[in-house]
């Protein structure tokens, strides 16, 4: 205020001073974009997702955001009370664990990320080939091994569906109802497909492409009992209260990467990410029509 004061004195209009004014304030309010990531180590997360930060805060410059952050959580929860305090802008994953967090924010969606050239994926679980389990309503009664908490195709559309099937899950170490399935968590694929194949558990879930790769010396020995439905590979939501003027320019931002060299390779380094488009909108209605608090509860 002081050197607006000044200005005046100086003989300058109360128009130029109401506009020094105005970018001083713009300035003082000046912040960080933020986006948030799910992970146990958090040094690989940052490296991962702050160059994607930067670019998309290169281009805020006239919301008042002058640079870029990378927040890690291990929990849904955790990331959801960020991005309702505003502490997180935007929260790139997985769709089902991406959706949690939406769920418990408040948030909305804003677009699609081909991670790996892939647009979207779906689940399968699978048994040992001499099991005596055929389909989904065999695992009553039996246990599953699941990768993590935040994992989409390894814990959360797999369970989503089998909750949708009238199969109850519980943790393995929680008291089991007579027909419900235990689960646990192998922190890893290739975890979980030893698991099985040791009878550690009786099923495991992950990704379709995944179970190829992994399954492909041993296919003999192990049997796929179910399909998923397909869903976006990775998604970005929004905080909410997000300024509309600030969410149509990170959307479009994001969605204009792929046109030139400087995006192209900060997607490239960001796990061959090949671009952003917009979620087609029969996929955002069935992600909206899920409800995963009956799967994660308080993650």
């Amino acid at each position: 205020m002081g050197i607006v004061m000044s200005a005046v004195r100086e003989g300058k209009s109360w128009l130029t001073a109401s506009i020094l004014f105005m970018v001083i304030s713009t300035s003082a309010a000046a912040r960080p974009l933020v986006i948030g990531s799910l992970s146990e180590k958090a040094d690989a997360e940052l490296s991962l997702f702050l160059p994607v930060a930067q670019y998309l805060a290169a281009g805020l410059g006239q919301f008042g955001i002058d640079s870029a952050e990378v927040r890690v959580c291990r929990t849904h929860a955790e990331m959801a009370a960020l991005m309702s305090s505003a502490e997180v802008d935007l929260f790139i994953d997985s769709s089902m664990s991406a959706m949690a967090v939406q769920q418990l924010s408040g948030g909305g969606l804003l677009a699609r990320r081909w991670k790996k050239g892939v647009a979207e994926y779906s689940s399968v679980i699978f048994t040992r080939a001499d099991s005596r389990l055929h389909e989904l309503a065999d695992l009553g009664g039996e246990s599953i091994a699941f990768e993590a908490p935040f994992s989409s195709s390894g814990f959360l559309l797999p369970a989503h569906e089998m909750h949708h099937a009238g199969l109850t899950l519980t943790p393995s170490d929680a008291p089991q109802l007579p027909h419900s399935v235990a689960y646990l968590f192998s922190k890893a694929d290739e975890n979980t497909l030893l698991w099985v194949l040791h009878g550690r558990t009786s099923a495991g879930a992950m990704a379709e492409y995944k179970y190829a790769q992994l399954s492909a010396p041993i296919a003999q020995e192990l049997r796929v009992i179910f399909h998923t439905v397909t869903i976006p590979y990775h998604v970005v939501i929004h905080r909410p209260q997000l300024p509309e003027m600030i969410r149509a320019a990170l959307h479009d931002r994001l969605l204009a990467m792929d046109k030139s060299a400087e995006g192209r390779l900060v997607l490239n380094n960001f796990e061959k990410t090949t671009r952003f488009d917009d979620i087609p909108e029969e996929i955002q209605l069935w992600l909206r029509t899920i409800n995963l608090d009956l799967i994660t509860g308080t993650n």
